[in-house]
């Protein structure tokens, strides 16, 4: 069984740790209005506070994202982030996907979703040197620790 106030207080003890030990003078983290950024925007804006040190959020969807998905980003970004923007990134998606089709031929939905997980880290990754920083990664950390995955997708018993 999981103690769930020793996971958060272990992840926060760590994450402090981590950006004292490394000298870091941000967070960033992309927020989709999904259960893992919310979680571990939760779980890294007592640190932000405590450090003194800015935790930067970008919700960054596409055409593909839906309205409540965007409307929750919004507000957890907004109540947890010192510094929230809503970035779009569908012009430079829809860029890439011309120039992939015109010079190879086509483009399936399973390599967009892939190029638009890509394309957001490139930007996120590039708020962190503009600020100093680190991107808090939530993909599989949260949903490993609290037992939800996609089946099928990255599950460890797949």
């Amino acid at each position: 069984m999981i103690d769930y106030n020793k996971f958060v207080e272990n992840s926060r003890k760590w994450l402090y740790n981590y950006i004292r030990n490394n000298h870091l003078e941000s967070l960033i983290i992309g927020i989709s209005g999904g259960m893992d950024s919310t979680v571990s925007c939760a779980l890294a804006y007592p640190v932000s506070n405590d450090l003194g040190i800015p935790l930067i959020g970008r919700s960054l969807p596409t055409t593909s994202n839906k309205m409540d998905e965007i409307t929750t980003a919004s507000k957890v970004g907004e109540a947890f982030c010192s510094d929230f923007k809503e970035v779009p990134i569908t012009s430079s998606l829809d860029y890439i996907f011309t120039d992939l089709v015109l010079n190879e031929g086509y483009i399936t939905p399973l390599q967009e979703g892939n190029i638009k997980a890509r394309l957001r880290m490139i930007y996120l990754r590039h708020l962190a040197s503009v600020h100093k920083g680190v991107v808090i990664d939530n993909d599989n950390f949260t949903e490993w620790n609290l037992g939800f995955w996609t089946v099928g997708g990255d599950s460890p018993m797949d």
